[in-house]
């Protein structure tokens, strides 16, 4: 097995797709896992006390980079299939989690993004490519800043503590 490693930076625009793809030129490639992604910085704050600076890295991040790579990785994953694409998303997606809207929003962009292309290739009779989401999951405690608010009541509250076992799914089913 062949291993190649490409650093970009996923929060800024990739200004040349195949001269940064160009080392995976001639690996036989049959999986593409999509696992970047980050958190808002300064986490659990409502959306108005988020800069637009710290939005646009999020989404250009969490959901740009990842649709792009997808996009210009597509014909190399049709033509040595079968083959995988594997969206890592956060279960924030699905539940909406409080003061984490933008992350939560890339997170649900994810699945959707990850059935879209599904059917895309269904419709146009690629059956042996797949494309799936998947969710991690962590316990979900509140921190100082989200207690600055008192919305939730006292220091050491939990919002959400879900079971691994119990929210570890796959989105495509």
């Amino acid at each position: 097995m062949d291993v190649v490693i490409i650093c970009a930076d996923a929060s800024q625009r990739i200004e040349d797709w195949a001269t940064l793809l160009a080392p995976l030129k001639e690996l036989h490639v049959t999986i593409l896992i999509n696992n970047v992604g980050i958190s808002q910085a300064g986490a659990y704050f409502p959306i108005d006390r988020v800069s637009d600076e710290d939005i646009y890295t999020l989404i250009h991040t969490n959901d740009i980079f990842p649709t792009l790579l997808t996009k210009n990785m597509l014909p190399k994953l049709i033509a040595h299939s079968p083959s995988l694409i594997l969206n890592i998303g956060s279960v924030a997606g699905i539940y909406g989690v409080p003061l984490l809207s933008v992350y939560s929003g890339t997170k649900a962009y994810n699945l959707s993004f990850s059935r879209a292309v599904r059917n895309d290739l269904r419709l146009l009779g690629h059956n042996d490519v797949e494309c799936k989401a998947v969710f991690v999951v962590r316990p979900l405690r509140l921190e100082r800043n989200l207690l600055d608010f008192h919305l939730f009541g006292h220091i050491g509250q939990r919002i959400h503590e879900p079971q691994y076992c119990t929210y570890s799914v796959s989105a495509s089913r």
